[in-house]
């Protein structure tokens, strides 16, 4: 006879934010769980994570106005607001570190059985990493598994998939850089960021292909994006497929606009079965001129871009182009 229980197990950990987004990717990059859903609940938004291990209870992180971390006081000195088990606590530790998170010093309990460190989210909530020889085995749930950022092409160093939730936060402070928007008339803020990767997935169900998020593969770290789009202001050459990227200022020179984009070609000429790719930039990005001669552009011409101001300097722009057979033969 089976025996009925009140409850199933534990259901939420509710962790307190005062910015959603940088707490969704906070969680994402140094926790590993993933985003399934936000919205908004009595004026302000919610969302559910849920860790890829099947025991693992979910995460709801909750937007509020009070600027407040979660505390525990036990005997007067704070205590963890969630405990999270690690298999491996000294590899769990040096990832931790060696992406900037403050983390207190391994404790080890009686002869090595159990260990744990503290340290604490962006927000300053106080949380635990725990390991014990009496933790059970698990296993992945088969939705969170590496299936959910499956790659839909990749280069060597570099993983191209469709973008995340947790995305938005990371590109629109890439944005907000005037470095990184040297070459484009403006800065964005955060809601035109938004607006742009609306587009972005509405190109995407158009057309089958768009601006994929890049990510390191040994990192799984979030770079920028590379990819093509289909290119309809007025000029000579359009409406054409184009190839464009725009990457963290702290990843270039590095060679990953150059490997990306190369395989960006390949997926578009052999996957794609595209004829021609074309690419442009202002005259005064050379920069992103050389990675264009680098991958097999070759010049075609120089044109004003009718987008931009005419009084701007980067109203003149420099046309590359690429045929097929011209890719197969490099």
């Amino acid at each position: 006879m089976n025996k009925e229980f009140t409850f199933a197990r534990i259901g939420y950990v509710y962790i307190p934010t005062s910015n959603i987004d940088e707490s969704i990717e906070w969680y994402t990059r140094n926790l590993s769980f993933k985003l399934m859903d936000k919205f908004i609940d009595r004026g302000s938004f919610l969302a559910v994570l849920h860790h890829p291990y099947k025991n693992s209870i979910a995460l709801l992180l909750i937007e509020t106005e009070d600027d407040k971390r979660m505390e525990i006081l036990r005997n007067g000195k704070p205590f963890p607001i969630m405990a999270i088990n690690c298999p491996d606590i000294e590899y769990t530790y040096n990832y931790l570190k060696g992406n900037g998170v403050v983390v207190e010093d391994i404790q080890i309990l009686g002869d090595g059985e159990a260990k744990y460190f503290y340290f604490r989210d962006n927000q300053g909530n106080f949380l635990e990493a725990a390991w014990s020889i009496w933790d059970p085995k698990d296993e992945i749930k088969e939705d969170l598994s590496s299936k959910a950022d499956e790659y839909i092409f990749e280069s060597p160093r570099l993983g191209f998939r469709m973008w995340n939730e947790s995305d938005r936060a990371l590109f629109a402070k890439m944005n907000s850089s005037r470095e990184v928007m040297r070459y484009f008339p403006k800065t964005l803020d955060s809601k035109e960021t938004d607006d742009f990767l609306n587009r972005v997935q509405e190109h995407f169900k158009e057309n089958g292909y768009g601006l994929w998020a890049v990510e390191l593969k040994d990192t799984k770290d979030f770079i920028g994006f590379i990819g093509l789009l289909t290119a309809t202001f007025e000029a000579e050459f359009t409406p054409c497929v184009e190839i464009g990227w725009r990457l963290d200022n702290k990843y270039w020179n590095k060679g990953y606009a150059t490997e990306g984009a190369k395989a960006c070609l390949g997926y578009g000429f052999n996957e794609l079965n595209l004829d021609t790719i074309y690419s442009f930039t202002a005259q005064i990005n050379k920069p992103s001129e050389n990675v264009m001669k680098k991958i097999g552009l070759k010049k075609i011409g120089e044109f004003k871009h009718p987008r931009v101001e005419d009084s701007s300097l980067l109203k003149p722009h420099v046309l590359y182009k690429i045929d097929k057979k011209e890719y197969e033969g490099i």
